[in-house]
């Protein structure tokens, strides 16, 4: 029995310490006085609700990207530049929480890539060649990727990535420079770093140039003529009027304007700093719990005691200063939609040869489900391939893909236009009607109150939960069984305005809401499928708010709303091109088109695909480009009443978290 104790002994020691190490969080540092604070911040935290910290130091962020990977360490906050270098291989991480840069009441997680020079010198942003830059780092947002994207763009650094990389390229355009973190690429991009011996051009403080605080210090010392940083920093630097007289900010338009004026005069808009962790084995909820704690006990002004945003250490040590609070981001939250779709435009202008053959300009169009990419497809051919088909799974996933530039259009109905219109996108074109009382709907997305899943004994509303109440009417794909069961795609038979008026005929349901003219569209011969070749519109009626029933053309003073026409959407940079090509084919393939014989735009094998068939043409909308306009604040409402009784999309989470 005397052996036994020791070896329980054991074990229990071991357990122990396996927990311990499961509670604690690994956080990452890059220079001594990182580690300095993060440890004083462990110090402090002792005998609170926090996690443990322990504080893993290495010598760059890679370093601790690949420590991270290889869970010797749990997190790291970075540049939102850096963030693009974390989730590729073969780290492959995720962003999970972000630095805000706003206020108590209004949150702003980004900042502005601005580029600064001393007032006094008289030379603007098409004339930086030969001059000496300043920049916070290779690799970075704002001192990097959004300032050398937009000399590129601009063409006034002529690079086509034939043979030569980018680096060599800025390395030959200015005269002399400090890039932190460039040292194993031209050396000529260190040449003003002063780092001591190897610390030179290092990728932390050890380089005094490091960082926004680095690159404004530069500037500053007189070792630069032009700094490339965030707005951020440069107002937290020089708090007085008098301090910021003395630096201007080169604009795009060729103009100078005070340093206050930044909004007006940027490169570009940058994403905060980002904490990043590992995917699997993932400490997420630990990782919030910590900066959670720490922020609510040591945020800006709770304590003399300590600064987590802010250090006589040092500039930035381990979070920027600037920093007012940590937000979480969305579960379902991708780096790319972090980024934003700019800043990804922009590190593909740095990678992408510009001298690569040019292909002709085609609009990419996004298509749900097979029915859609069918005649997605016969588009393409008879365009001549103006037409490219983006094809997804959901009429959401198409939204995530236009945002992102995988896509650059696709026709939406009301309820999907608010959430595109939340995800930035724009109103390029609506779908106007052959009847003149087009507007005037029975409902869909419009009951007058919230309906809760328990209003209904059964539905089929796709898209909801499948194991919900709302989804027992639904059948997926016919001979399929339940596969696609209450998919958000004509994959499930009672999809779209025809489906739920489908699930109504074949009585499924008791009520179908639906447009005016659904019913007139499948009844009395206009729809040739087998399940619709029998029904009259006379055997079916419509429910009146008054309590009344009125017959199915009488739908002006018998609906619940009026919703707005479908119309397309796309992202601002590219609506006046997508307009363009949509009229052109609507010249050729709409209802009075040239070439209508070959294909027709407007009309579907099966109901509704791609537009409304009873589309007469698009029309154009120039007073209600943005959702908010287009749809109307009665709309609106209903829609924002809806969420209250249901759960919020994940792209539309994302969405008011990068546009709150």
């Amino acid at each position: 029995m005397q052996l036994i104790f020791p070896a329980l002994l054991s074990f229990g020691i071991l357990e122990l310490c396996l927990a311990t190490a499961e509670q604690q969080v690994r956080w990452c540092v890059q220079s001594e006085n990182e580690q300095k604070k993060c440890n004083e911040l462990k110090e402090v935290l002792k005998g609170t609700t926090s996690p443990s910290l322990t504080c893993v130091k290495k010598i760059s962020y890679k370093d601790c990207f690949r420590a991270i990977w290889k869970n010797e360490a749990d997190a790291i906050s970075v540049d939102g530049g850096l963030v693009y270098e974390a989730v590729a291989a073969p780290f492959g991480l995720k962003p999970i929480i972000a630095e805000d840069y706003g206020s108590e009441k209004e949150q702003q997680i980004y900042s502005f890539a601005v580029a600064v020079v001393k007032k006094g010198t008289d030379f603007q942003l098409k004339d930086l060649k030969g001059k000496k830059s300043c920049h916070t780092g290779l690799g970075m947002s704002a001192g990097w990727i959004i300032p050398v994207g937009k000399l590129v763009e601009l063409g006034v650094l002529n690079w086509n990535n034939t043979n030569d990389p980018i680096e060599k390229e800025v390395a030959t355009f200015f005269s002399d420079s400090c890039v932190p973190c460039a040292f194993w690429t031209d050396s000529r991009l260190c040449h003003l770093c002063t780092g001591a011996g190897p610390d030179q051009c290092a990728c932390s403080d050890r380089e005094p140039y490091f960082g926004s605080s680095g690159a404004l210090k530069c500037l500053k010392d007189g070792v630069g003529d032009v700094s490339f940083m965030e707005h951020t920093t440069l107002l937290e630097t020089l708090p007085t009027a008098a301090k910021r007289d003395k630096f201007e900010l080169l604009c795009e338009d060729g103009t100078r304007l005070p340093i206050d004026e930044y909004r007006k005069c940027h490169l570009g808009k940058v994403s905060a700093n980002a904490v990043v962790s590992r995917r699997v084995n993932s400490k997420e909820d630990l990782i919030w719990n910590l900066l959670s704690e720490a922020q609510k006990r040591f945020g800006k002004g709770k304590s003399e005691i300590f600064q987590l945003f802010g250090s006589h250490h040092g500039k930035d040590l381990l979070f920027k200063d600037s920093t007012n609070r940590f937000l979480r981001l969305p579960a379902k939250m991708d780096h790319e939609q972090y980024l934003g779709y700019k800043h990804m435009k922009a590190v593909k202008t740095l990678t992408i040869s510009k001298t690569s053959p040019l292909m002709p300009r085609r609009m990419s169009w996004c298509a749900v489900s097979k029915d859609e990419e069918v005649k997605c497809r016969e588009w393409s051919m008879v365009s001549g391939l103006a037409i490219e088909c983006v094809v997804a799974e959901t009429t959401e996933e198409c939204i995530d893909k236009i945002m992102k530039g995988e896509a650059e259009a696709m026709s939406l109905d009301g309820g999907f236009i608010y959430i595109a219109g939340k995800c930035g996108l724009e109103i390029v074109l609506a779908e106007n009607y052959k009847t003149k009382d087009s507007n005037h709907g029975q409902g869909p997305l419009c009951p007058i109150k919230p309906i809760e899943d328990k209003y209904f004994s059964e539905s089929c509303a796709p898209g909801a939960d499948v194991n919900s109440s709302l989804c027992a009417l639904c059948v997926g794909s016919p001979g399929r069984g339940d596969l696609n069961k209450c998919a958000a795609n004509s994959k499930e038979k009672y999809y779209g305005y025809t489906g739920a008026f489908r699930c109504l005929a074949e009585n499924k349901g008791d009520v179908a809401f639906v447009k005016h003219s659904t019913v007139l569209e499948n009844t009395d011969g206009q729809n040739k499928e087998s399940w619709a070749q029998n029904l009259k519109s006379g055997d079916f009626e419509l429910l009146c708010l008054d309590g009344k029933r009125k017959p199915v053309r009488e739908a002006k003073n018998c609906h619940l709303a009026q919703v707005p026409n479908h119309a397309v959407v796309s992202r601002p940079d590219k609506a006046a091109f997508v307009r363009h090509i949509l009229l052109n084919q609507q010249d050729l393939f709409g209802t009075n088109g040239t070439e209508w014989q070959m294909f027709q735009m407007f009309q579907s094998k099966t109901k509704d695909v791609l537009f409304t068939d009873n589309t007469e043409c698009l029309s154009n909308v120039p007073d209600k480009r943005t959702y908010e306009k287009y749809l109307g604040p009665e709309y609106i409402k209903v829609i924002e009443s809806l969420r209250k009784c249901s759960d919020t999309s994940d792209l539309l989470t994302i969405c008011e978290f990068i546009n709150p």
